[in-house]
């Protein structure tokens, strides 16, 4: 889970933990807001991570979370707005915590094959509102992450191609990905 998103308070159920992994700056305004609110934050653990610099294994180790017990990972609207060295540095530290059984599921800034992503990036950002405040730095061909996946330990399970369900012809568009861990990495 990221940013300010609500899905633990809207899909909390019995017997499920959520542990949510984003920026410390973003995570002290968001447990603000949720203790004004007076939501219930019994099942959930706020851990403050700048995928930058943080390793994400010993934040979950230290938040608690048990390395054993499959998850649902969740990357939803993140891997775009990170470099791809960061992308593949959260990728691996994701898969070596993952247990066998766990998914993870990402959107994905993707392109055709053929054309430069650098190139593809500025056009896209240039065309966003907060293009220059909030960029989006990873966007490539979906062959590209699959090949990242692979790398990182991960391997493709299902790819939903947003062109796939609309109708009209667009260069730059989501992708998401669910990938299961690698049984010949950890």
């Amino acid at each position: 889970m990221l940013g300010y998103d609500d899905r633990a308070l809207r899909f909390r159920a019995e017997g499920v933990r959520f542990f949510e992994l984003y920026h410390p700056v973003t995570q002290t305004d968001k447990l603000h807001l949720l203790k004004f609110i007076g939501a219930d934050m019994e099942w959930l653990t706020m851990v403050p991570a700048d995928f930058c610099s943080d390793d994400v294994e010993a934040k979950l180790s230290n938040a608690g979370h048990d390395v054993d017990c499959p998850n649902l990972l969740v990357c939803e609207g993140l891997l775009v707005y990170l470099d791809q060295q960061v992308d593949c540095k959260l990728l691996v530290g994701l898969r070596s915590w993952a247990a066998v059984g766990s998914v993870l599921a990402t959107s994905l800034g993707i392109h055709r094959a053929g054309v430069d992503s650098d190139e593809v990036a500025i056009a896209v950002n240039t065309g966003r509102r907060t293009g220059e405040s909030e960029p989006w730095l990873t966007i490539l061909p979906i062959d590209s992450y699959i090949t990242i996946f692979r790398h990182t330990g991960w391997s493709a399970d299902c790819i939903i191609d947003s062109l796939k369900l609309d109708t009209c012809e667009i260069d730059v568009r989501m992708a998401l990905i669910t990938a299961k861990p690698n049984s010949e990495s950890k």
